[in-house]
């Protein structure tokens, strides 16, 4: 009985198959891409709403809530849904958030290629955290290499390198 803003709170079982980071990859073109992700992206602003998503060893959590009031919240949430469920995302949209090439401007005004994508650099930054190291080593050291549950569920680099949009 404790009064509070309206907000959801949803999940899914996303069991990994392999270092690709699939359900991570499904979890960021969910709410983001395609007309549905950025219209809910879009109502969201405009509710007073937040929203968040996590993606873990065997589920992907989605939050949201608006201090709006419970009517905004329904359509916000019916929107949130819609995109969640019936996706319009594109094939050029997953490799474009999975991982891509782009041109980047060094401070000496020279150019180089360099690998690119939310979902990419997201995994590049956590791989790299000592503690994330040892919690990937544990889990292949409990489960084996090839367990569902010792899989990377946000992916590997190596494994995001390979993604296609098939794989999705």
């Amino acid at each position: 009985q404790i009064q509070s803003v309206p907000q959801s709170f949803l999940w899914v079982n996303t069991f990994t198959v392999s270092d690709m980071g699939e359900p991570h990859t499904q979890e960021h073109l969910l709410i983001g891409k395609g007309n549905k992700g950025r219209n809910v992206n879009s109502t969201e602003g405009m509710s007073m709403g937040q929203s968040n998503a996590s993606t873990y060893q065997t589920l992907t959590n989605y939050q949201m809530n608006t201090s709006a009031g419970s009517e905004v919240f329904y359509k916000l949430f019916g929107e949130y849904l819609d995109a969640l469920l019936n996706p319009d995302y594109t094939e050029e949209e997953v490799r474009r958030e999975v991982r891509n090439w782009g041109v980047t401007e060094d401070a000496d005004k020279s150019l180089r290629l360099e690998e690119k994508g939310s979902v990419y650099n997201e995994m590049v930054s956590s791989t790299t955290q000592p503690n994330r190291r040892f919690y990937i080593m544990a889990k292949q050291m409990v489960y084996g290499e090839k367990h569902p549950l010792s899989y990377n569920a946000g992916g590997s680099p190596q494994g995001i390198r390979e993604m296609k949009p098939d794989h999705i």
